[in-house]
């Protein structure tokens, strides 16, 4: 699953539900530095291919603030802004460098994502 597909699938009902129990968990602050006042991140500690972010066990997801999570990432030294931006054009880049038949996958993909969901929560996803 791209990127694109997976950033769609963190706005989801069962994910938001899930990265609140996370930071409820960790007591509403980063775990690498404990900062509570930064704005939080709902961080996987390893990634598997087709797993839907909410798929994952707890102890693979750990809060981190957006600083922390950049670095764990490999993106330290970036502002918010210019974070927003990079994804933005990171999210493109790799949508663009898919075939025609992996671009059908993923969006066959999220679209019977979204129809799951919507059974689930009652026709209210988006």
């Amino acid at each position: 699953m791209n990127k694109h597909v997976y950033g769609r699938l963190l706005k989801s009902p069962h994910w938001q539900k899930m990265r609140l129990k996370i930071f409820e968990r960790d007591e509403w602050k980063c775990t690498k530095c404990s900062d509570s006042e930064s704005e939080l991140h709902a961080h996987h500690t390893e990634y598997r291919k087709n797993k839907k972010p909410w798929e994952y066990p707890m102890k693979c997801i750990t809060t981190l603030c957006w600083r922390c999570h950049e670095r764990a990432h490999g993106r330290p030294g970036l502002t918010e802004q210019e974070l927003v931006e990079k994804k933005e054009r990171d999210d493109i880049e790799e949508w663009n460098r898919l075939s025609e038949p992996e671009k059908k996958a993923e969006r066959e993909f999220f679209s019977r994502t979204l129809r799951e969901l919507s059974v689930k929560y009652g026709g209210k996803v988006d």
